[in-house]
């Protein structure tokens, strides 16, 4: 599909750069192997989005996907890719669609702020996570009306000291992968609340950790 580009030649690194001409209906980015699937929303246009390579090494499929009618989307394009990645954490240390960063974001500016003078991950890691809870305000108001498909902003919740836990997520996620520490984003739903809900872990001493 000459519409549509997927540039895997990062692929060691543990991310795939996909773009396409915008159109009318809505896309989607597929990316999936034969043990988990995710699907993202892809913006139409000129710049490519960022999608993460999660699921370890071995065989991935990538699929950009063109919404028939609600929640049907039909195959566009796709690709086979055999992925092996430099390190297994390196996915969790590159900016992607749902942790947006370059080196002019104001976090990763405010985050070697906060880190000068430590060397200690573990240290940096639990200041970075006891500013983000001691910064931000949740935002009831927000969690009630956002919008499917939201990418949360990190310097707009810098900026505003608000967001809802999506927000949160992104901004502690960011801080600490500016300072090369291995962070993930998760989301889905926590129990028994059964409330729909993202969160971070962080590789610290060799393990994952909440």
């Amino acid at each position: 599909d000459a519409a549509v580009t997927i540039d895997a030649s990062h692929t060691d690194q543990g991310y795939v750069m996909i773009r396409c001409e915008a159109g009318e209906k809505r896309l989607k980015a597929r990316v999936a192997t034969s043990a988990q699937t995710y699907y993202y929303d892809l913006p139409g246009g000129e710049g490519y989005s960022v999608y993460p390579l999660q699921m370890g090494d071995g065989a991935y499929t990538v699929r950009v996907m063109e919404q028939v009618e609600d929640d049907l989307y039909a195959l566009r394009y796709g690709v086979e890719l055999t992925v092996q990645l430099a390190d297994e954490t390196v996915p969790f240390l590159y900016p992607n669609q749902y942790v947006w960063y370059d080196a002019d974001t104001q976090t990763v500016q405010k985050a070697r702020e906060l880190a000068a003078g430590l060397s200690s991950q573990t240290q940096i890691a639990n200041l970075f996570y006891d500013y983000v809870v001691d910064h931000m305000t949740y935002d009831t108001q927000k969690a009630r009306t956002v919008q499917k498909g939201y990418l949360p902003s990190v310097d707009e919740a810098l900026e505003t000291g608000t967001g809802i836990c999506f927000d949160y997520a992104a901004l502690l996620a960011v801080m600490l992968r500016a300072e090369g520490i291995p962070t993930r984003m998760l989301i889905g739903t926590v129990t028994p609340e059964n409330l729909y809900h993202s969160w971070n872990s962080v590789f610290l001493e060799g393990q994952w950790v909440w």
